[in-house]
């Protein structure tokens, strides 16, 4: 298809806004900067829930926050998304069985380098990033994008949201912050850490919402 073409047909379809730019755009970059980082905490699905319904309530909405993250990203890096195990793991249907590429010890994309057979054993056992670092006397990053690049999920970002939605139903339950350190077993420095995650997830949600444009 040639530029003129998508052009026209892209023009066909701009959708009719309302409300004040000023407040749309503010919205559209809460929104982005909330997206960019909760899907590196939450599970997929629940930011799957969210841009639906975001579809439902308000498909600008969800249009805005498209073109502000598109800004956002840096062409020049198109596996920017590595670090999370890659696209495909992003989808609700993604099965790590499945969808294993033929030869999982070959890397699409990347050269293969002279830690990666180490951080894929390491992996497997379970380990998280930080601790195949360790391990290994490699940085953290580096494990990272190794095990990114082969689609291994990672661990440590699901332990990470499974523990902080554990946390979050016990706050919600009305418990205080010691009376979750003695039912969950972790240390007061991670309780209190998860608890400002959630405040932080919960105060963009309000903002978000007070930023809703009038219709």
């Amino acid at each position: 298809m040639d530029f003129v073409t998508e052009k026209n047909r892209d023009l066909r379809h701009v959708p009719k806004l309302t409300g004040n730019p000023t407040q749309r755009a503010q919205r559209a970059d809460a929104d982005a900067a909330q997206l960019a980082r909760d899907i590196r905490h939450y599970d997929p699905a629940q930011l799957w829930g969210r841009l639906n319904r975001w579809a439902e309530e308000s498909p600008t909405r969800l249009l805005a926050a498209a073109m502000h993250l598109a800004a956002m990203a840096d062409p020049r890096v198109p596996a920017w998304c590595d670090q999370l195990g890659g696209t495909i793991g992003l989808h609700l249907d993604y099965d790590p069985a499945r969808h294993r590429p033929t030869d999982p010890d070959a890397a699409p994309a990347r050269k293969k380098g002279p830690n990666d057979d180490a951080v894929l054993k390491l992996a497997r056992q379970g380990l998280h990033d930080a601790a195949i670092a360790r391990k290994l006397g490699i940085r953290r990053q580096a494990v990272n994008l190794i095990r990114g690049a082969y689609g291994l999920p990672c661990r440590s970002q699901e332990a990470r949201a499974n523990r902080d939605a554990h946390v979050a139903e016990l706050a919600a339950a009305g418990n205080g912050t010691h009376a979750i350190v003695a039912a969950t077993g972790l240390s007061l420095s991670t309780v209190e850490r998860a608890l400002r995650r959630i405040a932080d997830a919960a105060d963009e949600d309000t903002r978000a919402a007070e930023a809703e444009p009038a219709a």
